[in-house]
């Protein structure tokens, strides 16, 4: 199991940073996947452009590399579920449409990571999460738990719990 260390980049590129744990040689990688991304730039999540980044990501797991997903697009998943309602630009409208895409956009990385034999577990954290100490500790040991059974954790802001990014 790789502690939940401070990260020490190794490089940079588009796809994603990577990473070693400090004091460790393991290689980490994450994946941002903004909303941009997952759309290609439409209204609706593009399901063939996930199953694109999945298989890539999956290529790297079968790799025995260490992967976190980071993922936008859960208002976007609530907006297309709810038929493209014309709603406020407010945070309760915001949060509405995260908490009704939620659901959706980890059905649809469970799916898409199963046909690479591949299990998700859905991680979302507020700004609060990493600036309280034990639940810092918390998400880090929840952390170490999915990548020690090779389960590729999917991060997400908890977008239908107001955070000061979301205001």
């Amino acid at each position: 199991m790789v502690p939940f260390r401070r990260r020490v980049p190794i490089a940079r590129n588009g796809a994603g940073d990577r990473f070693r744990w400090e004091g460790t040689d393991v290689p980490q990688s994450r994946r941002q996947l903004g909303t941009g991304v997952l759309t290609k730039g439409t209204r609706f999540l593009n399901q063939p452009q996930m199953v694109e980044l999945t298989r890539q990501i999956a290529s790297l797991h079968h790799q025995d590399k260490e992967l976190i997903v980071c993922t936008s697009g859960a208002q976007a998943a609530g907006r297309a579920l709810l038929d493209f309602p014309a709603l406020p630009s407010s945070l309760s409208s915001r949060q509405m449409l995260a908490a009704v895409g939620q659901s959706r956009l980890m059905l649809l990385w469970g799916r898409f990571f199963e046909i690479y034999g591949i299990l998700v577990g859905q991680i979302l954290l507020t700004r609060a999460d990493t600036e309280n100490r034990q639940r810092f500790l918390n998400a880090r040991d929840t952390f170490n738990d999915l990548i020690k059974h090779r389960i590729v954790p999917v991060v997400n802001e908890n977008d239908a719990w107001p955070s000061r990014r979301s205001r």
